[in-house]
């Protein structure tokens, strides 16, 4: 049980920090702030708006993917 519970532990610990990785790499305008869970939280939830905000978002996304391959 206590190998089972560690090893779940590495896990969750893993796909957070690849999550909070990603989206510095992908969301446009990342704050640090969205990565903390304090409450009330420091700033709103990430969102978009307008269409615009949401185009250029997806060409910062559609950019950032293009540098990595």
């Amino acid at each position: 049980m206590v190998i089972f519970g560690l090893s779940n532990t590495s896990h969750v610990a893993y796909s957070l920090e690849a999550r909070i990785a990603f989206s510095h790499l992908f969301f446009k305008d990342w704050d640090p702030s969205h990565e903390t869970l304090p409450y009330p939280p420091a700033i709103g939830s990430y969102a978009l708006y307008t269409k615009s905000d949401f185009f250029d978002h997806i060409a910062h996304l559609l950019t950032q993917v293009a540098k990595l391959v």
